[in-house]
Formats: structure tokens, C-alpha cells, sequence
């Protein structure tokens, strides 16, 4: 089986950064308009939040595999 997913890590101390401040934050690169959100975990090895994002832009991967990592930059709005 086949998905069209990438997976984007964020470690736990920079997601409650972003979500600890009173600035609005935002990816302003990686995440396609109209992409969705097909899963979270935390991987146990890196201890880093995962979040697995579909769009049918990206190449098929093998939901086997580990998908590959989504470039991303975050920015304050």
C-alpha cells in the first residue's frame, strides 16, 4: 500500500515554545495549501513529536517505510 505522505518533527521543548508565547506562529514553508493531517505520534528514539501530513503533491511512498522528513520554517505572524 501507498500514501502520499511526509512527516514533519518538532521536538517537545520548541512546540511548547510556540504554543507557550502570546505571538502567533505559522509554517511558512513545507505544508502545501490544502494539505491533511494523517497522524501524530512521538518517536521514541529521537523523543520528537511526529506529524505525518498528506497532499497530493508529494511522491507515493510505501506506508511500510518511514516517509520522508518535510522541509519547514515556522515564522511569528
Amino acid at each position: 500500500m501507498k500514501a502520499r505522505i511526509k512527516r514533519l518533527q518538532i521536538s517537545p521543548e520548541a512546540f511548547l515554545h510556540i504554543m507557550s508565547e502570546d505571538t502567533a506562529w505559522r509554517v511558512s514553508k513545507g505544508v502545501p495549501k490544502g494539505a491533511r493531517l494523517r497522524g501524530c505520534s512521538i518517536d521514541p528514539y529521537s523523543q520528537t513529536m511526529v506529524i505525518l501530513i498528506e497532499h497530493e503533491s508529494f511522491p507515493e511512498v510505501d506506508v511500510n517505510t518511514v516517509a520522508p522528513l518535510l522541509d519547514t520554517e515556522f515564522e511569528r505572524i
